[in-house]
């Protein structure tokens, strides 16, 4: 199954078809007791519905005659059957579950995983009135079979299918070489625009080797204050695609890799061949606080994957 993304920069829309879908996991904690598991949220591509022919959580259970309603509870025979079907999703499908990072794969078949409705963060069982919505759906993963991975799984995707989409070992954890600003390619179709809408002037500038790619990235800002990143990728002396990642109270920059004093080693951005019959793809530009972030094509014409991440808000 694919779906369409808008991706939206200073007005212009580009619609792009996604394919591979891609899902992050998240650490979870029961309300009741602290048990913790692993979920993959699928809500981003199955929205609840509260009529009766769509809705995969059972009314009995998110509204019972006595007592607050679960937190969480397994979805089994015609709910489990319901969200499935509506996903494309077969049980003898296989879950992918990729840290890029650290080129660890894990695969686990759909008919063995617990799919459950668990209460978002934005709702609670003492509520009067809880309704389909009020729930996410998703794959549990069992701590346990995860021992090796690195703790809030920010390198980790999930894939769904009947084969890996995933290429192994070819992301390269960027290393940023600062530059003089006027390094930076001038004959850019975002450059205008930014300084337009940004009134802002470059800060910092950087660049990284990627095969026979170099990959541009300046700090645009305003009184020493950054206001976003300028992304220009330039193969035999040509720009063959740009990015502007503009912070907002939704996200903000990510800080570079061994750029930032206060955060140490810990890498971002990563680039490389991610997938399968994909172009190169770059990665770990932004932080969002709500919404989900987005893997991004390095040649012009291919489309970017956008990570479902049930980020509610």
């Amino acid at each position: 199954m694919k779906f369409v993304l808008f991706f939206v920069l200073f007005g212009s829309i580009n619609l792009i078809a996604q394919d591979p879908i891609v899902y992050n996991l998240e650490w979870h904690e029961e309300y009741n007791g602290g048990k913790v598991h692993h979920l993959i949220s699928l809500s981003d591509q199955y929205r609840l519905s509260d009529h009766e022919d769509s809705s995969a959580v059972p009314t009995d259970i998110i509204r019972p005659e006595e007592g607050p309603a679960p937190n969480s509870f397994k979805l089994k025979g015609i709910y489990r059957k319901r969200c499935l079907n509506a996903l494309n999703i077969s049980e003898n499908d296989v879950v992918y579950v990729y840290d890029y990072a650290q080129d660890k794969l894990l695969r686990f078949y759909v008919r063995g995983l617990e799919l459950a409705a668990v209460l978002s963060h934005y709702s609670s069982v003492d509520y009067q009135y809880l309704s389909q919505r009020d729930y996410r759906i998703g794959f549990k993963i069992n701590p346990k079979y995860l021992t090796g991975f690195k703790p809030y799984y920010t390198h980790v995707l999930v894939a769904i299918g009947k084969t890996n989409p995933f290429t192994r070992g070819k992301m390269e954890a960027i290393k940023w070489k600062k530059i003089d600003n006027n390094k930076f390619p001038t004959e850019t179709t975002l450059m205008n625009e930014i300084k337009y809408v940004e009134k802002c002037i470059p800060m910092e500038t950087y660049q990284f080797e990627l095969d026979d790619m170099t990959i541009y990235l300046q700090n645009i800002g305003l009184n020493g204050n950054l206001n976003g990143r300028h992304i220009a990728i330039v193969k035999s002396n040509e720009i063959i695609t740009e990015f502007y990642f503009r912070g907002s109270e939704g996200g903000s920059p990510s800080p570079l890799n061994g750029i930032h004093p206060d955060y140490g080693p810990y890498v971002y951005q990563f680039a490389g061949q991610l997938f399968k019959d994909n172009p190169p793809m770059i990665l770990g530009f932004m932080s969002h606080s709500f919404g989900c972030s987005g893997i991004h094509s390095i040649e012009k014409e291919s489309h970017s994957i956008y990570i479902n991440c049930d980020n509610r808000h």
